[in-house]
């Protein structure tokens, strides 16, 4: 979906007062999209003043700063060269508490096995700011 698609569909959803908070929570959805296909997590956590990570066979973290992300981030990386990445859906679950669910295909390195994952970041609103908080991988 593109950023204009994501944007007139959460303004559909929401409409009103809040649709410019959301239109913001669908920019740093795309922000967030867009560098996790360069692989690029410095900024992809360029927001965010702690992070949770769950990914596969990487034990949960709480409250990561931002450079441990990175480096746990860059290593699962590694082995992976991302095919595509698509929102799904976008919705706030709680005042100033939003997840965006991805559909993530990659391609494993060395290899020509093509992988599916389901993907999800989870925004806090700080201020006027969508911070990314949480990255989670579920297969």
């Amino acid at each position: 979906m593109s950023r204009r698609g994501l944007i007139l569909v959460v303004l559909g959803a929401f409409g009103g007062p809040t649709a410019v908070a959301q239109v913001d929570l669908a920019v740093a959805v795309e922000a967030a999209r867009s560098a996790w296909m360069r692989h690029d997590a410095r900024a992809l956590f360029s927001t965010s003043d702690t992070v949770r990570l769950r990914l596969p066979e990487v034990p949960a973290t709480q409250g990561l700063q931002p450079a441990q992300a990175v480096r746990l981030l860059v290593a699962f990386w590694a082995g992976a060269s991302e095919i595509q990445l698509d929102v799904r859906d976008v919705r706030q679950v709680a005042d100033g508490h939003a997840y965006a669910e991805l559909e993530r295909g990659f391609g494993v390195r060395g290899t020509g096995d093509r992988q599916v994952q389901s993907l999800y970041f989870g925004f806090r609103l700080e201020g006027d700011v969508w911070r990314l908080r949480e990255v989670r991988i579920t297969r």
